[in-house]
């Protein structure tokens, strides 16, 4: 949902209160994710305040591809830092501390990028989904 057409689509799902819609799902989506990350930076329930910064956080409609990779790699980056750094204080406090916990995930090659055709599962719904060289499409 990148460009004017995302940020139109999500502006008027926003304004109509629209349901149903591509904008409207990934809305849903991205609060639920922000959801589960500021639990995790806050230790709790985020806060009606804490909302526009975790917003600005993550991927937006009409985020240029670029910016969506920066937004989710910068965040996968702190939370991994934050689980490392935990982990790391766990073992020093005598717990017995599995060896892969805190560890760094594995990451892609700078060239390795969506290939037409990919194939993935989309973590919300568990369905297939194709990547046709612009967005996922369900595996039919």
């Amino acid at each position: 949902m990148g460009g004017w057409q995302g940020k139109a689509s999500g502006a008027a799902t926003d304004i109509f209160g629209l349901q149903g819609t591509d904008a409207a799902e990934y809305k849903a989506a991205a609060l639920r994710a922000m959801q589960a990350a500021g639990k995790i930076l806050e230790g709790g329930k985020l806060s009606a305040g804490d909302e526009p910064k975790y917003k600005a956080m993550f991927p937006r409609p009409g985020d240029s591809p670029a910016v969506v990779k920066q937004k989710v790699d910068g965040m996968k980056a702190f939370l991994q830092d934050l689980a490392s750094s935990q982990a790391k204080g766990l073992k020093a406090s005598g717990y017995n501390v599995p060896t892969d916990m805190g560890a760094a995930a594995p990451s892609p090659a700078a060239d390795d990028e969506n290939q037409v055709g990919d194939i993935a599962q989309n973590p919300d719904t568990g369905e297939q989904v194709r990547w046709n060289g612009t967005d996922w499409e369900p595996v039919k």
